[in-house]
């Protein structure tokens, strides 16, 4: 008898002894679990909002510079026209007050003015002098054509409009410079009247490489990119040269083949050209890319500096995220498996309370192997790997510093390629080697690539007499030559 008393007692001993120990554990798993979701979500949330705080900046930042930038040209033509009109600069002193305020301030491309037929003198029809920097040198020159044709929208524009600011334009003579300008253009008038017809115009200009490094200089990490268009929606700058060069609009593209997706970006772009400052989350549905879109209006002239900030890039690798979600999974299963313990009472050691956790802490087992292989499932999505460019322009944003190391070694800048592969068929011959068939096409572009050798160079291939190219087809279509 006391020996059943003393088991008893040895019994219930163990019994307690084993609940609090089950109790210690499962407040122990809990605060481990709560505190570490704690710490994950608010390290995810403070690196979140430090890119977009930063990004938002950036964006800010880039808009003043380049409304304090364009105020220098705007100052500039004024002051001149303004001198004109009122009789204190001279038609014959133009040339050297052009050539004075282009070595004052270097920014500026080209500073001109442009007469009305005979108004210089009445023996000289026309008559368009102006000062431009080329090759870091200042030159005299004189617009040799006639700028009063219609067709030449810088000058007629500005007497029908009054001041603005043109859209991007290319100089007539590209052997002088290759890249777009842009400036402000006002009218001047006879002396001591303004309600009478013009004299003639003045301009000063940039070259849109000048405002493209303001956007440039934007820490956007490794694909994502500025972007800056006219009031009309012109691209004065963007990572796509194609858009610059193309004189290419924004509205334009909702009709190109992949408009739905861009189609957001353009809704956002109209109001910010309604001076609505605009932040945005977007989401690319094919390649899951979640997105920041910041635009703000240029107040000088009404331009838009657009950033468009990829999420994923801020946060942690997928491996580093998998193992810490994974640590927190295992965390609540041993919560939760100590919390059914101590509901069903297993201490008490009963057939039937054991049998009840033993099923639950198996379904337990079965969640957490899941979740898991979800983990697992989700990281072979496109955004699983950081070196994976998804769209043209995270290729062209990728080769910027490739450009820009050659214009600091004074070379000349590299041959882009476009190149596409489509593989057909995929056959591993071994653990480390695959058989591949499929297709390799290239775009050459006519005076750009006239001297290169077409063709590609497959390094990695194990035996050049194994690699078999076949030419499948070549065509030629507005100066692009395709081979495929």
């Amino acid at each position: 008898m006391k020996q059943e008393v003393k088991k008893k007692k040895k019994q219930k001993k163990w019994q307690k002894l084993t609940f609090y120990t089950s109790l210690l554990l499962c407040a122990t798993t809990f605060l481990l679990a709560t505190g570490g979701l704690f710490l994950y979500s608010r390290e995810k949330q403070q690196i979140l909002t430090e890119a977009r705080t930063s990004a938002k900046r950036q964006t800010i930042r880039a808009a003043l510079e380049i409304d304090r930038e364009v105020r220098l040209a705007k100052d500039t033509a004024l002051a001149i026209a303004n001198d004109l009109t009122a009789g204190r600069l001279n038609d014959t002193e133009v040339l050297n007050r052009l050539k004075a305020e282009l070595e004052k301030k270097p920014q500026l491309l080209d500073v001109g003015v442009a007469y009305e037929p005979f108004a210089y003198d009445p023996n000289v029809r026309l008559y368009a002098p102006y000062y431009a920097r080329l090759k870091n040198e200042l030159q005299s020159l004189e617009v040799t054509y006639n700028y009063t044709r219609p067709k030449y929208a810088w000058y007629r524009n500005t007497l029908t409009k009054g001041a603005h600011w043109a859209e991007p334009d290319f100089w007539q003579d590209s052997t002088l410079f290759s890249q777009p300008a842009v400036g402000f253009y006002t009218p001047f008038y006879s002396r001591g009247s303004q309600n009478q017809r013009p004299r003639g115009i003045v301009y000063a200009e940039y070259s849109m490489e000048t405002i493209a490094d303001i956007v440039k200089s934007l820490n956007l990490g490794r694909t994502g990119y500025g972007f800056l268009v006219s009031r009309t929606g012109n691209f004065l700058y963007h990572p796509n040269e194609g858009y610059v060069k193309s004189q290419a609009n924004i509205f334009d593209l909702v009709y190109d083949r992949n408009g739905s997706q861009v189609r957001p970006l353009v809704d956002l772009v109209a109001r910010a050209l309604r001076g609505e400052p605009v932040e945005a989350d977007l989401s690319d549905d094919i390649t899951g890319q979640n997105s920041w879109v910041f635009l703000r209006q240029v107040n000088q002239n009404g331009w838009v500096v657009g950033v468009v900030f990829i999420q994923d890039e801020v946060l942690p690798d997928n491996q580093t995220t998998r193992r810490q979600l994974i640590f927190l999974s295992l965390a609540f299963m041993w919560f939760f498996v100590f919390l059914f313990f101590l509901l069903f009472r297993a201490d008490k050691g009963t057939v039937k309370r054991l049998g009840a956790l033993s099923s639950t802490v198996s379904l337990l087992f079965l969640a957490e192997i899941g979740f898991i292989w979800s983990l697992a499932l989700k990281t072979r999505t496109y955004t699983s790997t950081r070196n994976l460019l998804l769209n043209e322009t995270a290729v062209d944003q990728l080769l910027v510093p490739q450009v820009e190391l050659s214009a600091k070694l004074n070379q000349k800048p590299p041959l882009l390629v476009p190149t596409g592969v489509y593989i057909h068929s995929l056959y591993f011959t071994s653990s480390n080697d695959v058989f591949v068939t499929g297709y390799i096409w290239q775009e050459y572009h006519e005076g750009i690539h006239d001297e290169l050798e077409r063709g590609f160079i497959l390094p990695d291939a194990i035996d050049a007499n194994d690699l078999e190219v076949k030419e499948a087809y070549r065509h030629k279509e507005d100066e692009i030559e395709v081979i495929g």
